[in-house]
């Protein structure tokens, strides 16, 4: 018997509740429509930050050449780092950014924001979200006028721990600090300070699904007509020690020493992940409107699947039952959409843990011809967490643009229980369309296609 009867308790009653939601309520969106193409959701602008670089064309060179931004972290850079180094058995490591450099980059770009939020961007996540919501509007080429109709959405997987660890000193002398950096909505409303935006606004907590639910919502704002223009995106710092004693206890953190080729999606040697962060953005609007401003888009998002997985709160459905189906509502989707689709390439989720890459595997391979090539980043960015979907969402555009299948960083070897196409080397596509997946603890399944029908 637990000695915290109440704990216990409380996870009976949030494990029915997730269950008797997540059986029920798969969602299927369309967001092009053939008929219609002046209603599409298009994508105008991105922008992405991670520890391989704090730009899009940064990280996906470093992606590309099959880098990774795993390494061992000073004592300076995480709290108890003597603790965790005897927890782990190890040198804690994660994917971390240069606080200067990002410091020093932020700083730079900062006239671009018609506002400020100088007390939001003390904060490491804020910094990393404001870096790529600069880019992002940059390459959309947005004004000051146009970004206030804006809608947003975006979320984070848990409030900023940076602040958390403040709570006892500065957030709360100061409300104000309390409410720019502590609540999880923090991110949302600095973008929205930042840029001026007063159209609808949401902020999604989906665990590492965050981010590509947060394009799926932004999408549908558009396709309703409740905005014709979307800032969207996440982000995630999460390089903490109690985070990363938690997904130790887990058993989902890689037990390698060297935190540069631990994380090893869909390897018959994968053992788990490595924490990293970042953020990205995205310009999402209508084509009317993309149109109307003569930029021409990086990509249309096509359809979404959303459902969630009873399973558990920190389990999958291995069989892959729930993967699959929710690939195949984003293909019927597409269908209702009056577009026939087969995805050219697949970013998949790809955590590097049994369950997860299992249920991954097997849902795709269910479902897709067998060359169909598959791709993950998480070798090479670590595991963001909050912003792992919206980060890899912008580095499966890019992998559109480029026409280039990026490397699986790390992977040597394929499970014979995995049976999809995974290459460690990149390859030259013609990469016409691209589906996404992400997976999130609490059962968040979410599958978005997209294509270059622009």
């Amino acid at each position: 018997m637990s000695d915290r009867p109440w704990l216990s308790a409380q996870y009976i009653v949030r494990s029915q509740i997730i269950r008797l939601f997540n059986a029920g309520f798969p969602v299927v969106f369309s967001f092009a429509d053939n008929d219609a193409p002046e209603t599409d959701v298009v994508v105008t602008g991105m922008g992405i930050v991670t520890a391989l670089g704090l730009s899009a064309d940064e990280t996906w060179a470093r992606v590309v050449a099959g880098e990774s931004s795993g390494r061992a972290l000073r004592n300076d850079e995480i709290d108890c780092h003597n603790d965790l180094q005897d927890l782990l058995r190890r040198v804690p490591g994660g994917c971390r950014i240069d606080r200067r450099v990002l410091m020093e980059q932020v700083a730079i770009c900062e006239p671009a924001f018609p506002q400020q939020a100088p007390e939001a961007l003390r904060d490491p996540m804020n910094q990393m979200l404001a870096l790529s919501l600069a880019e992002a509007v940059g390459q959309a080429g947005m004004n000051s006028e146009q970004l206030m109709s804006a809608g947003c959405v975006v979320g984070t997987s848990k409030s900023s721990l940076a602040a958390l660890d403040s709570v006892g000193q500065s957030a709360t002398r100061d409300p104000q600090v309390f409410r720019d950096q502590f609540l999880p909505d923090a991110p949302l409303r600095m973008v929205q300070r930042l840029t001026g935006a007063r159209g609808p606004a949401l902020c999604p907590v989906a665990a590492c699904a965050t981010g590509l639910i947060s394009v799926i919502h932004g999408a549908e704002l558009i396709r309703t007509g409740q905005a014709n223009c979307c800032i969207v995106g996440s982000a995630d710092a999460s390089l903490h020690p109690a985070v990363m004693a938690s997904f130790h206890r887990l058993g989902v953190l890689s037990r390698q020493s060297d935190p540069g080729t631990a994380c090893r999606p869909f390897d018959q040697n994968r053992d788990g992940f490595v924490i990293g962060e970042g953020a990205a953005v995205f310009v999402l609007e209508s084509r009317r409107r993309a149109k109307h401003r003569d930029i021409r888009p990086i990509a249309r998002v096509v359809s979404a699947g959303w459902q969630t997985d009873p399973t558990g709160l920190t389990q999958i459905d291995q069989s892959g039952r729930i993967v699959r189906g929710t690939i195949q509502r984003a293909v019927e989707g597409a269908r209702n959409a009056g577009v026939s689709f087969c995805p050219d390439v697949v970013s998949v989720h790809g955590t590097a843990t049994e369950s997860n890459d299992l249920a991954e595997a097997r849902g795709l391979s269910e479902l897709l011809p067998s060359d169909v090539l598959c791709f993950g980043v998480k070798g090479a960015t670590g595991h963001l967490l909050g912003a792992a979907g919206s980060v890899e969402f912008g580095l499966t555009l890019m992998a559109m643009q480029h026409g280039l299948v990026p490397p699986t960083a790390n992977h040597q070897a394929t499970d014979p229980q995995c049976s999809i196409n995974v290459s460690p080397n990149a390859e030259l596509r013609d990469i016409r369309s691209a589906l996404k997946l992400s997976l999130g603890f609490g059962g968040q399944v979410a599958a978005v296609l997209v294509d270059d029908a622009c």
